[in-house]
């Protein structure tokens, strides 16, 4: 039996609604609630440095999306089918919520960028927990 264009249209609109919908949690808890204190508590090296860097990373991200997304909106509105490009996020999103888990104090990966160590930094025991020290 063929669907007639408006209940394509309508199922394709529900799709939606529900994609974003399921992804909101994600980003509402994770992001602010779950994720932001444990950083600055538990991986930064202060509660106040944590906070900081929070801040700047989720600028910097910002800033990315702010730049990035015209520019991919108009290729995946010109490459035609928009569900590769939405496995392709949600694919980004499975990986990057996987790799919270190793973000823990006290381990090597908990960091993703280097501590360089400074003049000051050498004479004392250096810890894993990220560092602004350049």
């Amino acid at each position: 039996m063929l669907q007639s264009r408006a209940q394509r249209s309508r199922r394709a609109i529900l799709g939606w609604v529900f994609f974003d919908w399921a992804c909101q949690p994600f980003f509402t808890l994770v992001t602010t609630f779950i994720f932001a204190p444990y950083f600055a508590a538990a991986l930064a090296p202060d509660p106040v440095t944590g906070q900081s860097l929070w801040g700047y990373a989720t600028a910097c991200a910002g800033l990315v999306l702010a730049v990035a997304s015209p520019t991919l909106g108009a290729v995946a509105d010109a490459s035609g089918p928009k569900k590769p490009w939405i496995a392709a996020a949600g694919l980004v999103l499975v990986i990057a919520s996987t790799l919270l888990w190793f973000a823990g104090p006290e381990l090597p990966t908990a960091c993703p960028w280097p501590s360089w160590p400074s003049r000051s930094a050498r004479s004392r025991p250096r810890s894993r927990r990220c560092s602004t020290t350049p």
